[in-house]
């Protein structure tokens, strides 16, 4: 009965150990995966910035020529 005890014991510590690999591999991964996340996000992010840049530069040579024009017209 001792004997048959320790393979079982024996057995279900094989297991634990396997089982503590197998989450420490999806540990690894997720967080592989959270750090590329945010290496995107970090890219798109700056993406969208220099886009913003862009446009406010656009929006403000169009209010210029706006303003110019309007400051041309007649009074009325």
């Amino acid at each position: 009965m001792l004997v048959n005890e320790h393979i079982q014991f024996h057995e279900e510590h094989r297991q634990l150990l396997k089982a503590q690999v197998l989450l420490y591999d999806a540990t690894q991964k997720l967080a592989q995966a959270f750090v590329q996340s945010q290496t995107d996000t970090n890219a798109k992010f700056a993406e969208l910035a220099a886009a913003q840049k862009h446009t406010d530069e656009n929006l403000a040579a169009l209010i210029n020529v706006v303003d110019s024009v309007v400051r041309r017209l007649p009074a009325q």
